[in-house]
């Protein structure tokens, strides 16, 4: 038997990286869509002028477990 979980992230991006690579970082996970955009929304209105390299998006990471039985 496969168990599905889909886990919803709130994901910081900052685009003033060094070289070649962007620096994601989670900034929570959640089960429901809707409790993740409300903190993305909400980490939005609190990054500053100084923060403008900086995105936050909501990925969502899915999961499958098999069951040995």
């Amino acid at each position: 038997m496969i168990k599905e979980t889909i886990i919803y992230s709130v994901v910081e991006i900052d685009f003033s990286w060094v070289g070649n690579e962007p620096r994601p970082t989670i900034i929570k996970s959640y089960a429901k869509r809707e409790d993740a955009v409300m903190k993305k929304d909400l980490c939005k209105k609190i990054a500053t002028v100084d923060q403008s390299k900086v995105q936050y998006q909501v990925v969502s990471i899915n999961v499958k477990e098999q069951s040995e039985s």
